[in-house]
């Protein structure tokens, strides 16, 4: 099996976030898949990550803001790199 996980990914840990409605559970889903996705080593990483949401309209919701991330994440150029830093600590 090949490893996809840098050092610090090693551990295994979970992420439960509970909350009720419209509090932003779906936001922070979305937000936690590109952080992992991005910071990994490996560019296939993004296939290992599990998220559960509970609704299909939700699960929907998500997918919609990773893929709007990714459409605004600048292309990583060496006069870009500091925007790429920038965009991952707001998140």
């Amino acid at each position: 099996m090949t490893d996809f996980l840098s050092a610090s990914q090693h551990e295994t840990y979970f992420k439960i976030y509970s909350s009720s409605a419209g509090s932003g559970k779906t936001y922070t889903l979305a937000k936690e898949y590109i952080k992992l996705a991005l910071r990994s080593k490996s560019p296939w990483y993004f296939n290992h990550i599990l998220a559960v949401t509970f609704t299909n309209k939700a699960a929907g919701e998500m997918k919609e803001r990773i893929l709007k991330y990714l459409r605004i994440f600048p292309v990583t150029t060496h006069k870009s790199k500091r925007l790429n830093k920038d965009f991952l600590i707001r998140f």
